[in-house]
C-alpha cells in the first residue's frame, strides 16, 4: 500500500508537525479547512501547500520517512499587530508633546 503512515502527530490550533512514512510517492491530505496564511516544511525546507477538494490542505510527499510541519500565521494578524503598535507609539507622542505645552503655558511670566 502507498498509503503513509502517521509516527509522530502534534496538533495545535496554530501548528501540526507530523513525522510520516511514506510507502510511495503521495499527498498528504490534512482534513482541517485550507486558508490563507498556512506555511509547510517538509524535512526543514518550505514546500507547496496543494488545496484538495476545494477545502482541505495537503503536501506532496515522497516515498521515505519525513517531517512535515504546517504552520498557520495569516498576514492580517501581523498587518493588525504593526497597526496596533504605531497608533500607540503616535498616543505617546501625543500624550507627551500635549503635557509639555501644558507645562509650558503654566509657568508664570516674569515682568
Amino acid at each position: 500500500s502507498s498509503l503513509p503512515t502517521g509516527n509522530s502527530i502534534k496538533v495545535s490550533p496554530n501548528r501540526t508537525a507530523l513525522e510520516i512514512l511514506a510507502m510511495g510517492d503521495t499527498v498528504l491530505v490534512l482534513t482541517d479547512k485550507m486558508y490563507p496564511g498556512w506555511s509547510a516544511t517538509l524535512n526543514g525546507v518550505s514546500t507547496q501547500i496543494l488545496t484538495v477538494n476545494y477545502l482541505f490542505k495537503g503536501v506532496v510527499l515522497p516515498k521515505g520517512t519525513h517531517r512535515i510541519n504546517f504552520e498557520f500565521s495569516p498576514s492580517s494578524l501581523w498587518i493588525g499587530l504593526k497597526i496596533a503598535v504605531t497608533v500607540i507609539f503616535l498616543l505617546i507622542i501625543w500624550v507627551t508633546a500635549d503635557t509639555i505645552l501644558r507645562l509650558r503655558q503654566k509657568k508664570p511670566s516674569k515682568k
